[in-house]
């Protein structure tokens, strides 16, 4: 429902509208443009997975960085899952658009019960979605049956430091905002992670903690930190409301090292 009603607005006024992105731009080296800001992303997961041939998106969205993939390197298949019907919907119209639309497809679905084969992925990868999932361990599980052996697993995604995981006062109450207003169910440190992953035989092969190559505090998000300092008692209960509150709160955790986004990749046992 949260993403029903809130994608149309996340495409329409986020900042990675014209390249098709609705995940955060990394100014990462040799980033030279907002272009290949909001596209490093999925060229990092490529660098690291090698040639690629068939891929699945563990939190597709509207399907831009399965597309942006399918344009980097020849696919046979690229499955986007998503729980949005309207994502599906976008999704599905992007890729009628791409060259290689054909070999692309979006599902509704629990990306811990996806409707493909055990086995048949050689890449999976969670950009931003790993956090929004109710069961880490679940998710780990579903990526261990879909990949075949030696495929690569890559989440991009936030995650707790040491502070924000034993915060009080103030920074307690950023992280709880954080969780509420994204609708998380997933945020844990990195060290949890790597051993969920663990448990479901997956290999830790690097991680990279791109906090230091994001945009914090551009203008566009002083004026929104200013309108939710303000507007915060008021009973205001739409989900792109709900989904600035979560934004400048997660903000906030970067900056005050409560929060960090890594990029982690792994190899299926």
């Amino acid at each position: 429902s949260y993403y029903d009603r809130a994608t149309r607005a996340f495409v329409w006024f986020g900042q990675g509208r014209t390249a098709g992105a609705i995940h955060r731009a990394v100014w990462g080296p040799g980033v030279r443009t907002r272009a290949e800001a909001f596209r490093f992303v999925e060229q990092e997961i490529l660098r690291h997975a090698g040639p690629v041939q068939h891929v699945v998106d563990l939190g597709c969205g509207v399907g831009g960085s399965l597309a942006a993939i399918a344009e980097a390197t020849p696919l046979q298949q690229g499955l986007g899952v998503t729980l949005s019907a309207t994502q599906v919907e976008l999704a599905t119209r992007r890729f009628a658009t791409s060259a290689h639309g054909g070999r692309l497809r979006a599902v509704q679905a629990d990306f811990t019960q996806v409707p493909a084969a055990g086995g048949t992925f050689d890449l999976a990868f969670a950009i931003e979605s790993f956090v929004h999932g109710s069961d880490p361990a679940a998710f780990f599980a579903e990526a261990a049956r879909l990949l075949k052996p030696g495929g690569h697993l890559v989440v991009c995604d936030d995650g707790l430091t040491a502070r924000g995981a034993n915060a009080s006062g103030d920074d307690a109450d950023t992280v709880e905002r954080f969780l509420n207003g994204w609708h998380l169910g997933s945020l844990c440190q990195h060290e949890q992670v790597v051993e969920m992953a663990a448990s479901a035989a997956f290999d830790h092969v690097s991680d990279h903690d791109w906090t230091p190559w994001l945009e914090l505090r551009r203008p566009r998000d002083r004026l929104i930190q200013h309108a939710v300092r303000w507007a915060r008692p008021l009973p205001i209960g739409h989900p792109w409301w709900a989904s600035l509150v979560g934004g400048d709160a997660l903000q906030t955790g970067l900056l005050r090292g409560l929060l960090e986004y890594r990029c982690t990749v792994f190899v299926r046992r």
